[in-house]
């Protein structure tokens, strides 16, 4: 396979001398600067997600129910599955929305969560300003926490603990 690069004279130029430099001629120091990128790009692309966020994702399945303000000030409470949670917040997939919840789910800027967290009985709620959502096979969304009780995040991060040294 063959690359071709439109460069002007002094590009040119300042390729051969750096080519020079690294006793390789500018096509070689070319093919190098290619292949060493997409070399690093593939590392970084290997890393998992966790190591790019800013937080580390926990991944779980509890049950909740999402409190949603559509914006024609319609209030819903739908069933959802809390998917993955950290520190600045979650994603959650919406059970059984019709087509129509569906389509105004996307319209949405803020949610909130609530559930019980396992073994303590704690009800928890979390108000999330939605990062992103995808309609490919149902609702999912996620969300950055806005506020959220540092004690509530403890008290999750136990049951996650317990739950993923069983």
């Amino acid at each position: 396979m063959k690359v071709c690069f439109d460069i002007n004279h002094s590009e040119y130029f300042a390729l051969k001398e750096v080519a020079q430099m690294n006793n390789r001629t500018p096509v070689e120091h070319a093919k190098t600067i290619v292949l060493d990128t997409i070399r690093s790009m593939g590392q970084c692309m290997e890393q998992s997600c966790s190591e790019r966020r800013a937080y580390k994702r926990f991944e779980l399945s509890i049950s909740a129910v999402s409190c949603v303000s559509f914006p024609d000030r319609v209030v819903r409470s739908i069933p959802v599955t809390v998917n993955d949670i950290s520190q600045g917040g979650m994603r959650v997939t919406f059970n059984g929305v019709k087509s129509e919840d569906a389509r105004r789910l996307s319209e949405v800027s803020y949610f909130e969560v609530v559930f019980t967290i396992p073994e303590t009985y704690q009800t928890v709620s979390f108000y999330c300003k939605k990062r992103w959502s995808n309609h490919d096979n149902g609702v999912s969304m996620g969300g950055g926490f806005e506020s959220v009780d540092a004690s509530l995040l403890e008290m999750l991060s136990k049951h996650i603990g317990a739950e993923q040294s069983m």
